[in-house]
C-alpha cells in the first residue's frame, strides 16, 4: 500500500505557504519521494560494478523502509547478494556537472521490497512520517552560546540533509532569521526551554521538534546532548563523535530509531485487529473513490471493506497489518480523517433478551459501536 505523491507533498506545500512573503531558501523540508531510490558511486559502468552497488543501495533503502539502522538475518543477507530482482530501473550519470566521477541511480520496486522485510520479520515504515523541526545550539570558548543559523554553517545543515536523506526523516529546518531571533535566543535552546521552544515551534507545521546542544573539546572530540520532543513526550539522549558531521549523523539517527519504533509496522497476526469505521463528508462520488484509495493506501491497513453506504457516511470494514493503534497514529500524521468525537470509549447495548439493566459494552471499532471520522480533504 502505497501513499501518493499528492499526499506526501500536501503537507510539505503547506508549510512552506505560510513563508510566501518570505525567502524561503534556508528553509529545508526533507521530501520522501526518494524512499525507495538511492545512487551509488561506481567505477564503472561494468556489470559487476553495478552489482556491487545495487547490493549496497538496496541495504540503504532497506534501512529507509524499515526504520531500522541494523539489518539482520539470512534473509535479508541472501536478497543482498541477489539485488538484481527488486531493481525497478537504473541509469548512469556524472556525480556533479563537469566531474569524470559517475554515479548509478537505482530505483526498487516498492512492493517487492516491502515483502522482503515481510518475509525477514522486519518492520515496514509507511512514507507518511513524522517531520522533524531541529533547533541547535553550540558553545565554544571564543564565541561562548550561539544559536546555529544553517545559511551560515551551511556544512551543518548538509550533514542534517544527508543524514534525513539516509534514514528518511523528513527535516524541516528553521529560518533563523529575525523572527526566529527574537522567538528563540541561544540560551533558551541551550537550557531547553520548553516554552519557549513550543512557541517558536509554532510557525512551523511539524509533528515533532528535536532541540540539539553539541560543543568541542580540546582533545577534538564532539559532544551532543538532544532531546526529542513528540505527543507530549520527551526523549532524551547523547551522541558523541571525532568530527561534527558524526555527531549530526548519531543525532537523527538516534531520532529515526525513536520514531521508526513508535509509526512502522511489523506484520502480525496475532496484533491485527478487524475494527468498523465511519468516514462522514461523503457529499459525492468523488468524496467515496478519495477515501476508500485513502484507506487503501495506508501501510497499517492490511484490507478495507466496503460495508455501505449511509447518506454522506461511509461504513468500512478494515483490517490491520499490526496493532490497531498504529492506525490512529498515522491518520493523526495525515490529519485527513478527523475523529468526530471520542471514539475509543465503548457504548452499551442490549443484546437480545437482555434487560437494560444488564447492559454489556460493544466494544470500540465494532458494528455496534463504530469508530467515527470526518473527511476533511
Amino acid at each position: 500500500m502505497r501513499q501518493t505523491f499528492g499526499v506526501k507533498c500536501w503537507r510539505i506545500l503547506m508549510m512552506l505557504g505560510a513563508f510566501c512573503s518570505l525567502s524561503v531558501t534556508s528553509v529545508f523540508a526533507e521530501s520522501l519521494d526518494n524512499l525507495y531510490r538511492q545512487s551509488v558511486i561506481v567505477a564503472s559502468q561494468s556489470e559487476a560494478a553495478r552489482n556491487i552497488a545495487a547490493s549496497k543501495a538496496l541495504k540503504m533503502v532497506l534501512v529507509r523502509a524499515s526504520g531500522r539502522s541494523e539489518l539482520k538475518g539470512d534473509i535479508v543477507k541472501r536478497a543482498l547478494t541477489k539485488p538484481q530482482r527488486f531493481i525497478e530501473s537504473f541509469h548512469y550519470a556524472a556525480v556533479k556537472e563537469g566531474s569524470s566521477q559517475i554515479k548509478i541511480e537505482l530505483t526498487f520496486s516498492e512492493e517487492p521490497v516491502k515483502g522482503l522485510l515481510r518475509e525477514a520479520g522486519l518492520p515496514i515504515w509507511a512514507d507518511n512520517r513524522p517531520f522533524v523541526l531541529v533547533w541547535l545550539a553550540t558553545e565554544s570558548h571564543a564565541l561562548g552560546r550561539q544559536a546555529v543559523g544553517y545559511s551560515k554553517i551551511p556544512e551543518v545543515a548538509k550533514s542534517l540533509h544527508i543524514s534525513a536523506q539516509n534514514r528518511g526523516v523528513p527535516l524541516i529546518l528553521p529560518l533563523m532569521d529575525l523572527r526566529d531571533q527574537e522567538s528563540l535566543d541561544a540560551d533558551q535552546i541551550w537550557s531547553v526551554d520548553e516554552k519557549a521552544i513550543a512557541q517558536a515551534s509554532q510557525r512551523y507545521t511539524v509533528d515533532a521538534v528535536l532541540v540539539g546542544r553539541y560543543r568541542q573539546f580540546d582533545k577534538g572530540m564532539w559532544l551532543g546532548d538532544w532531546t526529542l520532543m513528540h505527543r507530549g513526550q520527551h526523549y532524551s539522549f547523547r551522541t558523541e563523535g571525532a568530527a561534527l558531521k558524526g555527531l549530526l549523523s548519531a543525532g537523527i539517527d538516534t531520532t529515526a530509531s525513536y520514531l521508526a519504533d513508535i509509526y512502522a509496522v511489523v506484520a502480525s497476526a496475532e496484533d491485527a485487529e478487524s475494527l468498523v469505521i465511519e468516514v462522514a463528508g461523503i457529499e459525492d462520488f468523488q468524496r467515496y473513490i478519495s477515501v476508500s484509495k485513502y484507506l487503501n493506501d495506508l501501510t497499517v491497513l492490511n484490507s478495507v471493506d466496503l460495508l455501505g453506504l449511509e447518506g454522506q457516511t461511509a461504513v468500512f470494514k478494515v483490517q490491520t497489518e499490526g496493532r490497531a493503534s498504529l492506525l490512529f497514529d498515522a491518520l493523526a500524521l495525515d490529519k485527513q480523517l478527523v475523529a468526530e468525537s471520542v471514539t475509543r470509549l465503548p457504548i452499551s447495548v442490549a443484546p437480545s433478551g437482555v434487560a437494560p439493566s444488564n447492559l454489556v459494552p460493544a466494544p470500540a471499532g465494532s458494528r455496534e459501536n463504530p469508530l467515527r471520522f470526518y473527511w476533511v480533504r
